[in-house]
């Protein structure tokens, strides 16, 4: 889930699972969906007549999400299969297209998908002679202009560019360049965000399997069986303990020098005697 002052979005990545029912592709294929909740827009409770049909502004959505996020994924390493990237958007509040290609591409790493390098994006509006990003709704009504930002900061290739408006050429050269700014900048929150997450992750797995070898621990001393497969309490401890492995091979050594050393001297007093 991304946040963007008031506008909300929630994104989910499905996959990569088989293509059925299609020829053999020698690349993946990646769809993406963007649906709009009934609540999201203040004031406009929308409510779909006849089943869940999809609307234009959806429809329009979902081809500029795959557009924006289809140069990141490395669908090259994924024959044919399919990725499928849902977005759904709690609360618009404006910049939804920008809230949803960062969301999406975060959660396209999160989920260990080949990736070139995240997606950020941003969108601002021209507010008479000023440019500004991060416009609410009511400021993205009163401007004469929209422009939406989507680029990968670490290879610094740009993936989208939409602009609706009349807008001078030159207000259109300034936008996009604080466009790429502020990707920037989101880009670098991304990252912290998405390497906050993993670190979780590992601490929750690594005290999972503390928690795991505790509770077998505690099952073997209270009589009970060493569960199929597991090595002996005993053994684990030695491998924990490199030092006593060293000792113990230090003096398996030196028992094996001291017989080949009784056997040379058992033959040189053989051949004495003889």
């Amino acid at each position: 889930m991304l946040e963007l002052a008031h506008t909300k979005v929630l994104c989910s990545v499905f996959g990569p699972h088989q293509a059925e029912g299609r020829e053999y592709m020698q690349q993946g294929q990646l769809e993406c969906t963007v649906r709009l909740a009934s609540f999201a827009r203040r004031g406009a409770c929308r409510t779909r007549a006849g089943g869940p049909s999809v609307s234009a502004e959806e429809r329009a959505l979902s081809l500029d999400l795959a557009a924006a996020l289809a140069p990141s994924v490395q669908l090259h390493l994924l024959p044919k299969s399919v990725v499928a990237v849902h977005v759904l958007v709690l609360q618009d509040d404006g910049g939804v297209l920008s809230a949803a290609v960062s969301c999406a591409s975060l959660a396209l790493a999160d989920a260990t998908i080949g990736l070139y390098g995240m997606v950020a994006a941003v969108g601002g509006g021209m507010l008479g002679e000023a440019v500004a990003l991060d416009c609410d709704a009511a400021e993205l009504d009163a401007s004469v202009g929209s422009l939406t930002v989507a680029c990968m900061p670490a290879l610094d290739q740009l993936t989208l560019l939409r602009h609706e408006g009349a807008v001078p050429f030159e207000r259109a050269i300034e936008g996009l360049q604080l466009g790429l700014e502020g990707c920037s900048l989101l880009h670098g929150q991304m990252a912290a965000a998405l390497r906050k997450a993993v670190e979780a992750r590992a601490r929750q797995a690594v005290a999972a399997e503390a928690r795991a070898a505790q509770a077998l621990a505690h099952h073997v001393a209270q009589g009970g069986e060493q569960p199929a497969g597991e090595a002996p309490i005993a053994d684990m401890e030695a491998v924990a303990d490199p030092s006593d492995g060293a000792d113990r091979a230090d003096g398996a050594d030196a028992k094996v020098r001291g017989k080949r050393s009784r056997d040379v001297m058992a033959m040189k007093g053989g051949e004495a005697a003889r």
